[in-house]
């Protein structure tokens, strides 16, 4: 009577998914797109798992055909057959075997969704021509809710609010959550007068455009490290960080701004100058002794950052670069100096905000009515009480705001 019953329900359960042709995990409205959704804040998709020799040894794998290979590279990778050959991800060459893995055995019964017989080489094979296949969505905050311990390597979820908000596949390698190519996965995007700018953050970019004298430039809507784009002079929201001129993404330039005047380095300064243009570390370097550099020997000439997108230690999003003078002084011309800042200044595309400065003393100056940029070969000051902007002179160790222009 088991038996009968068994085998009754393992042929129910095939015609309803055959009869629907959507088929819902977790959820018992699936995605219109989607043949197969999995719908789960708590847990993610774990495709097939098997060593490179167990892959090699899949009888005529089918284009699309999923797995993770478990000993491939250092710790383990998705890959994709393409028709041809298995790829990474992004259709790159698979990363070779490092180590030997531990055999896995799977189940004996293939399951397929969308057709009558799953393909030889596939565990579970969706078949569809007009809908695809869509994995668990969550948060960074929530993925990271998942238990690493209990956590197998190629476990995948679709992280919503990761790469800037635009949302990014996000696969554990037994150790940390990845993108798909590999690197340690993006967080949530920042909130608040936090400002995080060890490369671990990246800015959200939205460009704005204006013309002047029949030269359209593109720029970022806000500073470097900024949660939003400016609403007012002083929105510390929009402040970003505030960068050392010529260092990079190592995290010295990080803030938590808590109002329009308060705000708090998030790392901490020494007094050692650096021997290279890459310090090594996330520290503040002041010197306290009246020097304007942050190296102990400068580079003559300065060109730092004036290689344009491929510029030493640019910490712009790639595509973009620091402006030079010239250019930001025609987005000043164009937008700024046309009035007081009560008519003109929010209507200005970009909007500039007064994040202050971090002196080579280490304290902070300003922040709230005045506002310092560097650009690739000078700097700018921001009044708050005026509609335009100056080229003034601050030491290549002073922290200040940064603006990107596309290339």
């Amino acid at each position: 009577m088991k038996t009968t019953y068994k085998i009754f329900f393992a042929l129910t359960l095939f015609t309803v998914i055959q009869a629907q042709a959507q088929v819902g995990i977790g959820t018992t409205n699936p995605n219109s797109a989607a043949i197969l959704e999995i719908s789960s804040t708590t847990k993610g998709f774990l495709p097939p798992r098997m060593t490179a020799s167990q892959r090699n040894v899949i009888s005529s794998p089918v284009a699309g055909l999923e797995i993770w290979c478990s000993d491939c590279g250092a710790n383990g990778e998705t890959q994709i057959y393409n028709g041809i050959a298995w790829t990474n991800l992004i259709g790159g060459a698979t990363t070779s075997v490092i180590t030997a893995g531990n055999s896995t055995t799977g189940g004996t019964n293939p399951i397929v969704i969308g057709a009558s017989s799953a393909n030889g080489s596939a565990q579970l094979e969706l078949v569809s021509t007009t809908k695809g296949f869509l994995t668990s969505r969550m948060t960074a905050t929530q993925r990271n809710a998942i238990e690493p311990a209990t956590s197998a390597a190629g476990l995948q979820v679709w992280c919503t609010d990761c790469n800037s908000g635009a949302g990014e596949l996000s696969i554990f390698n037994g150790t940390n959550w990845t993108n798909s190519t590999g690197a340690i996965a993006n967080m949530a995007p920042l909130t608040g007068g936090t400002a995080i700018c060890d490369g671990t953050r990246p800015t959200v970019v939205k460009d704005v455009t204006h013309t002047y004298n029949g030269i359209t430039y593109t720029w970022m809507d806000r500073n470097i490290g900024a949660s939003r784009a400016a609403i007012t002079f002083n929105d510390y929201l929009a402040y970003g960080c505030l960068y050392q001129w010529g260092r990079g993404n190592d995290g010295h330039a990080s803030m938590n701004h808590s109002s329009s005047n308060v705000g708090a380095a998030a790392t901490g300064v020494t007094s050692t100058l650096a021997s290279s243009t890459s310090p090594g570390n996330a520290l503040f370097i002041n010197p306290g002794n009246g020097t304007s550099s942050w190296m102990a020997s400068v580079p003559n000439p300065e060109t730092r950052w004036q290689g344009g997108v491929n510029a030493l230690n640019n910490p712009c999003p790639t595509g973009y670069r620091i402006p030079t003078s010239a250019e930001f002084n025609a987005m000043i011309n164009n937008i700024y100096n046309v009035g007081t800042s009560a008519t003109s200044w929010p209507n200005a595309i970009t909007r500039l905000p007064v994040a202050g400065i971090r002196s080579n003393s280490g304290s902070f100056i300003g922040n709230g009515s005045s506002g310092y940029y560097h650009t690739a070969n000078g700097n700018f000051s921001i009044n708050s009480t005026s509609a335009g902007a100056s080229s003034t002179y601050i030491y290549a160790n002073n922290g200040a705001s940064v603006r990107c222009i596309k290339n």
